[in-house]
């Protein structure tokens, strides 16, 4: 009822624009897919819609921010699928690292069972069992497990660039119009992938503790964590956050309301959110080619399809 009378107050001041509209109805869309009553009746959006007969440049505008739910929804279901990549293949790494850490405790104990008695002349045997285990450590710090660890980090941040584009997309939607368009279970997700991303990266610090320090002491190898020589990158999210460029270029289309040149800035950064390593020089050709062909997606196929 507050909001039927809110939007009668809204009405009776005058002409609500094409946009003010567009966001009451982009509101209503936000709390249907968030699982809550919509903030204003059918009805009410009916009539408020009503008063753009006769005002079809406001018409125009309201047809092409109605069609940003459409974008958002499918932003959001693409950043939902990377979102959960992302978690899968830290859920692996930070796993792998952990029980690495614990197979700590193991090593040392081996060392202490199989050390060579300063007093005696010769060697203590191991015993079968101890000898079972570091068959068993071998196994576990095998060269081609470790490089699936470094293959998972290179793969998560690929996705982590093409969720933060799809996020970025959604943002500049939101702030344009003026409603948070991120859904309770986009936002779920983004703390999840935010809190195992710290909780690696602290992992991740400690696989360089075999790096000399300021006065050049490099630890003995029984005191490491991890192997000597192996090594993960820091994941730095702003650094894989979309080039402020391209946001602002998708930001600037929005100034004509034209739905179809809306969903293709949408695309166009994702695209170059998810390839930012790419030369200045291809990534305008593949802009052009974009347009000759109508589509981003076509045109970057095409392009793959060439390697």
């Amino acid at each position: 009822m507050a909001d039927h009378r809110r939007l009668n107050r809204l009405l009776a001041k005058g002409h609500l624009s094409g946009k003010e509209i567009a966001r009451l109805v982009l509101q209503n869309h936000r709390d249907e897919r968030a699982g809550r009553p919509p903030m204003f009746a059918d009805a009410d959006l009916a009539r408020a819609r009503s008063s753009l007969r006769g005002r079809p440049a406001e018409a125009t505008i309201y047809s092409a921010w109605v069609e940003v739910a459409g974008i958002v929804d499918c932003m959001t279901m693409e950043a939902m699928v990377k979102a959960l990549e992302v978690e899968k293949r830290l859920i692996f790494v930070i796993g792998s690292l952990t029980n690495m850490l614990q197979h700590g405790t193991v090593r040392d104990a081996l060392r202490l069972a199989t050390t060579t008695d300063p007093q005696k002349t010769k060697s203590r045997p191991m015993h079968p069992g101890w000898r079972m285990v570091q068959t068993w450590l071998e196994r576990e710090y095998k060269p081609e497990k470790l490089q699936a660890i470094v293959d998972a980090i290179g793969s998560c941040q690929m996705c982590l660039r093409v969720y933060f584009a799809r996020k970025t997309i959604i943002a500049v939607f939101s702030q344009e119009i003026g409603v948070d368009l991120f859904l309770p279970v986009l936002q779920d997700r983004d703390e999840a992938v935010h809190g195992m991303l710290e909780c690696y990266n602290q992992l991740a610090e400690r696989t360089r503790e075999a790096e000399p320090d300021e006065e050049g002491f490099v630890p003995p190898d029984e005191e490491l964590d991890f192997p000597k020589d192996f090594r993960l990158p820091m994941i730095d999210m702003a650094a894989l956050a979309p080039d402020p460029v391209e946001v602002e270029r998708m930001r600037q289309r929005l100034v004509s309301p034209l739905a179809d040149d809306w969903w293709d800035g949408a695309l166009e950064l994702g695209v170059f959110g998810a390839l930012a390593d790419l030369d200045p020089d291809r990534k305008q050709r593949l802009r052009q080619r974009g347009r000759v062909l109508g589509s981003i997606d076509l045109a970057l196929g095409e392009m793959v399809g060439a390697f």
